[in-house]
């Protein structure tokens, strides 16, 4: 690439670069070889694209070493969410965003959950109106056909079982390319497009849920603690998760830590509702 073009590719991606996430900023870099070039050895931009996320970071070494032992979630592979924090506090806000028919606040990590083998959602707020059934759920999503990376371009279809103006809810998630395995608070589990059972254990404002993958035992498993630290109970919330979606002719899949606010068993299209989690591992 001669100088000319080098500074007018750097001309046009400098200033977009504090106006991006990370995330995105490696997306386009990775769109022509210019801008990969220009990106290269451009750890102004990084670290622009870094601040924008509120992620500390000084270098593009210090965003990938950032990025490698956190579990972020991300506002690239959100709906109706806020990602503040570096990627450690989720707001999720339903009925914020369009379609309106998509009843679903979610958020999403940008790693496989794999990778740290649990994840912990501290509850600050979950509120909504009076008989609006709204379901907080918080576990895994994955993709159980061809074990797809979730990002911009898989979101609209990981969430269209969200979509009420679409067939039956039944048929909405037994026809989905992406599987959801969660704990609900209301007590319930949901796993591979259906309520399995009910622990019996509810989970609300000031509790934490870890979310545990445990690759060895083949199990997601779930550790509710109260928010006075009263009560700390631990079950197993799916079986055999690994064997069924994990591993798939020896490759591991990709696991997506996920946060959904959705009242899509009983809409209640024009309400809202709000939840305030934040992230630790």
């Amino acid at each position: 690439m001669s100088p000319d073009a080098a500074s007018l590719v750097s001309a046009i991606v400098d200033p977009l670069s504090s106006y991006l996430s990370p995330r995105s900023l490696a997306r386009l870099a990775g769109s022509c070889t210019a801008v990969h070039a220009a990106l290269r050895h451009a750890d102004a931009c990084w670290v622009a694209a870094a601040s924008h996320a509120g992620l500390p970071a000084r270098s593009y070494a210090d965003l990938v070493s950032y990025y490698r032992s956190h579990c972020l979630f991300c506002c690239d592979v959100s709906f109706g969410a806020t990602v503040e924090r570096g990627g450690k506090r989720l707001i999720l806000d339903l009925g914020s965003a369009e379609p309106s028919t998509r009843r679903v606040a979610a958020a999403h990590s940008i790693v496989s959950l794999s990778r740290f083998g649990s994840v912990d959602f501290h509850i600050r707020e979950l509120s909504h109106e009076p008989n609006h059934h709204v379901i907080l759920w918080l576990g895994v999503l994955f993709d159980k056909r061809d074990g797809c990376i979730l990002d911009g371009g898989t979101q609209d279809a990981a969430l269209s079982a969200y979509d009420v103006s679409r067939a039956t809810m039944g048929e909405r998630f037994s026809r989905g390319q992406w599987s959801m395995n969660a704990i609900g608070s209301s007590g319930a589990v949901w796993s591979d497009t259906s309520v399995v059972r009910m622990l019996g254990e509810r989970f609300g404002c000031g509790d934490t849920v870890r979310i545990i993958l445990d690759g060895d035992k083949g199990e997601l498993r779930v550790r509710l603690t109260s928010g006075d630290g009263q009560r700390s109970t631990e079950h197993v919330a799916v079986r055999r998760l690994v064997s069924r979606a994990i591993s798939s002719a020896g490759q591991s899949r990709r696991m997506h830590a996920i946060a959904h606010l959705t009242d899509v068993a009983i809409p209640a299209i024009g309400r809202s509702a709000r939840a305030i989690i934040d992230v630790g591992e």
